[in-house]
C-alpha cells in the first residue's frame, strides 16, 4: 500500500485523506460513515424533501438563509431517531457543517482516555 503524505508537511496523511491530523480541516465527515446507509434510503430522501419544504429558512438562531441541509437534532451517533420528523430540522449549509463539525470534535474528545 502506498504511503500518503500530508499536502502541507512530511507527516503521514490520515486514512482516506490528504492531510495529517495536525492539518485536517474539519470533523465534518469523521463520524458520518457509520450512519451513511441511512442517507441512501428512500425514507430519508422523502423526509429530507418534506423538511426543506416545511422549513425553508435555517433553524439557526438569527439566520435568514435558505435551508439546504437537514440536521438531526439528536445525532445518530448519540442514538437519535434517523427518520423521526421531530428529530430533524432544516439548516443552511454553513450552520449545518459548523454544527456537524462541532459534534465530530465532541465525539473525538469522548474517545480520548
Amino acid at each position: 500500500m502506498l504511503r500518503r503524505v500530508c499536502i502541507l508537511c512530511p507527516r503521514d496523511a490520515l486514512p482516506g485523506g490528504s492531510r495529517c491530523s495536525q492539518h485536517e480541516r474539519s470533523n465534518w465527515n469523521r463520524y458520518k460513515p457509520a450512519h451513511a446507509p441511512v442517507y441512501r434510503t428512500r425514507q430519508w430522501t422523502d423526509l429530507r424533501k418534506r423538511v426543506l419544504r416545511e422549513e425553508p429558512i435555517c433553524a439557526a438562531e438569527g439566520c435568514q438563509e435558505r435551508s439546504t441541509s437537514v440536521d438531526h437534532v439528536v445525532s445518530l451517533a448519540d442514538g437519535g431517531e434517523p427518520y423521526a420528523r421531530s428529530n430533524v430540522r432544516g439548516m443552511c449549509r454553513h450552520h449545518h457543517r459548523k454544527r456537524s463539525s462541532q459534534q465530530g470534535a465532541q465525539a473525538k474528545n469522548k474517545e480520548k482516555p
